[in-house]
């Protein structure tokens, strides 16, 4: 894409349990992974690199305040991101830049307060995480009760809590055919892609093999996706 030296573009990529020992870039042979393999290859590379929480609301909550969750507070599932943090997106809004974020899993939703500084925050979601038959759409609500919470929670997993990749890429590509020209873009784009999905009644070892036929594929079918913005960016 075109660079900016002083005002580039900004896009990043986060994919949900995406493993290193996938890649090409990582040493692996397993899959094709060419549009990943690309961005390795010509950017920075860590060969040491950690998550600051084990689950993505805060893990993406730190990397966007540059925060350890001690510090900014999202430690639980049941927490959301305090107003007055501050993300990368409102320190770049304030300098200029067009915001937007693509989230492809309820962990991401505004509830959790991970929208702060996104002029287009895109939280829709079609599908549930855990397959459970067709269900109809359910709000997230504020509930002082920490029981209550958790049920909305669990409950909401087997709702529409779910956006496929392909359908995350495509509302990507939609975003930066409109955002035009005359400002630089920040873009976070968030694949569920390679995580697991939990089909309810599975025994332990059926869900295993499932999650290991399925896994290759849905990392290729990531970097697929990938490909398509950066085509677009072009």
């Amino acid at each position: 894409w075109i660079a900016r030296p002083s005002r580039p573009d900004v896009l990043w990529i986060s994919v949900d349990s995406l493993r290193p020992d996938r890649l090409a870039s990582y040493g692996s042979g397993r899959i094709a992974t060419p549009f990943l393999d690309y961005l390795a290859a010509n950017g920075v590379l860590f060969e040491q690199a950690y998550a600051d929480a084990p689950w993505t609301t805060a893990a993406m909550a730190s990397a966007l305040t540059g925060r350890f969750a001690v510090h900014h507070g999202l430690r639980t599932p049941f927490r959301r991101l305090p107003e007055d943090e501050t993300t990368l997106a409102e320190v770049l809004a304030d300098h200029g830049w067009r915001t937007a974020a693509i989230g492809g899993v309820v962990s991401l939703h505004r509830w959790y307060g991970l929208g702060q500084g996104f002029a287009h925050f895109d939280d829709r979601f079609d599908s549930p995480v855990e397959a459970a038959g067709d269900r109809p759409h359910l709000p997230l609500r504020d509930y002082d009760d920490i029981g209550r919470l958790r049920s909305q929670r669990t409950r909401k997993w087997r709702h529409d809590s779910l956006r496929g990749d392909e359908a995350v890429a495509d509302a990507a590509v939609a975003w930066l055919q409109t955002a035009g020209r005359r400002r630089p873009v920040f873009l976070w784009v968030h694949f569920f892609g390679p995580h697991r999905r939990r089909q309810l009644g599975d025994a332990p070892e059926a869900a295993l093999r499932r999650s290991r036929d399925s896994y290759d594929a849905a990392v290729a079918g990531v970097d697929a996706q990938i490909g398509r913005i950066l085509d677009e960016l072009r």
